[in-house]
């Protein structure tokens, strides 16, 4: 399968896969003599873990250290598991500061209405 072909299945934008390949998170099984390179089936299902570990903050050395690992189970897997357990505390922490900031604004908003809303329909 092609990038190109790749972004198609998966709604993913080209340059995207472009970028993920320039970085070393998806390697090509073989480059035909037209230039055009060919990833496995396997190589191509990456592609969702990979937008999901950039959103969640990976750089892209954890991610491929991580790709690497979870094919081969060498002996880097405490290091990738503590990389993993850090990124999730730091959006947990993030999830928490966010919920506190919401619950701010709907003190605010309620605060708002008790004073200036007297008698008038409440949304």
């Amino acid at each position: 399968m092609t990038l190109e072909e790749a972004s198609k299945r998966f709604g993913v934008d080209l340059d995207k896969l472009k970028n993920y390949e320039k970085n070393g998170l998806l390697t090509p099984i073989e480059i035909l003599a037209s230039g055009e390179k060919q990833y496995t089936e396997e190589e191509v299902r990456k592609i969702g873990v990979i937008g999901s570990l950039l959103k969640a903050g990976l750089a892209y050395e954890d991610i491929r250290q991580y790709l690497s690992q979870s094919n081969s189970g060498t002996e880097n897997t405490e290091e990738i598991l503590r990389i993993l357990r850090q990124h999730r505390y730091n959006l947990l922490e993030n999830i928490h500061e966010k919920q506190r900031l919401l619950d701010e604004i709907d003190y605010l908003i309620d605060d708002m209405r008790k004073k200036f809303c007297k008698g008038k329909r409440k949304d």
